[in-house]
């Protein structure tokens, strides 16, 4: 849902007019499809992920570039599906890196 309100605004969702994010933070999905209106967007996958598979996050982070969009991925090793915060594991400080990405891509619009 964040992808697609990010990509096409509140407003066709039902919601009120918000401004447009400056950037998403996509973590373990399977999300393909995309439009040239997406804001930047930061994608995280485990390697080990068996429902979001690293090499679908990986095919799109690269669609969006080839369109124009600034993206980044970061697949994190031995990691399956939903590591939240990952604390004491691979993915530890996964979270600051989407911050990162954030506040670049704020600094960008």
């Amino acid at each position: 849902m964040v992808i697609n309100i990010g990509a096409y605004g509140t407003i066709g969702f039902g919601g009120e007019y918000l401004p447009k994010p400056s950037a998403t933070i996509m973590a373990y999905t399977g999300h393909t499809d995309f439009s040239r209106n997406d804001p930047p967007t930061s994608a995280v996958v485990g390697d080990r992920d068996g429902i979001a598979k690293a090499s679908v996050m990986e095919a799109r982070i690269r669609k969006m570039r080839a369109n124009g969009i600034d993206a980044a991925i970061v697949i994190i090793p031995n990691v399956g599906h939903g590591f939240g915060r990952s604390v004491g594991t691979n993915a530890e400080g996964w979270i600051d890196t989407a911050v990162e990405f954030w506040k670049k891509a704020s600094m960008n619009n």
